[in-house]
C-alpha cells in the first residue's frame, strides 16, 4: 500500500477510476505509475512490461539489489521453471510453507523461484524440499538441472 489509505470512498469513484493522493510526500514517479494503472478501460491501462520498466519500479529494484546482503547469509539461488505455473496460488502456498519451515525467503519471479538463504539453514535439505515442491506442482522435469546463483 503506497499511502496507507484506501484510494476510493465509493463504488462510483471505483467505476470512474476517480481517486486522489492524500500525502504530499508520494513521489512523482509513483503517482504517474498509479495513474497509468488505474484506468476505467482495461486497454488504457499500463501493460505489465511497461510497468516493469517504469522508473519508480526500477529504482526500487536497484535499491533492493544494493541492500541485499552478501556472503553465505544472503546468497541468492534461482531455480528456473520449465514452464509458466498453471496454478500460481498453489505454488505460492507451497512456497509459503517452505519459507516457514526453513526460515528462508523464496519468491516466484516470472519463470523462476528465487531463494535467499539464511546462514542457519541446511541448504541440501532445503533444496531437496524445494525441488520436491517444484516437481509435485509439475514446474520441473526430473532430468532438469536446477539451482544457480542469480
Amino acid at each position: 500500500m503506497l499511502e496507507g489509505v484506501y484510494p476510493f470512498n465509493s463504488e462510483e469513484q471505483i467505476k470512474q477510476a476517480s481517486f486522489k493522493f492524500h500525502q504530499a510526500s508520494t513521489g512523482r514517479e509513483a503517482r504517474e505509475l498509479i495513474r497509468a494503472l488505474i484506468q476505467v478501460r482495461p486497454e488504457d491501462r499500463l501493460g505489465l512490461d511497461d510497468c516493469l520498466k517504469n522508473s519508480w519500479v526500477t529504482m526500487d529494484m536497484r535499491l533492493t539489489s544494493a541492500l541485499r546482503p552478501s556472503g553465505p547469509e544472503g546468497d541468492v539461488e534461482c531455480f528456473h521453471l520449465d514452464r509458466e505455473p498453471s496454478n500460481v496460488t498453489e505454488l505460492r502456498r507451497e512456497l509459503q510453507k517452505f519459507m516457514t519451515t526453513f526460515k528462508v525467503s523464496a519468491h516466484l519471479k516470472k519463470r523462476q523461484v528465487e531463494v535467499t538463504w539464511s546462514k542457519n539453514v541446511d541448504r541440501q535439505v532445503a533444496r531437496s524440499a524445494l525441488l520436491q515442491i517444484l516437481y509435485s506442482t509439475q514446474m520441473l522435469m526430473l532430468s532438469a538441472k536446477r539451482g544457480v546463483l542469480c
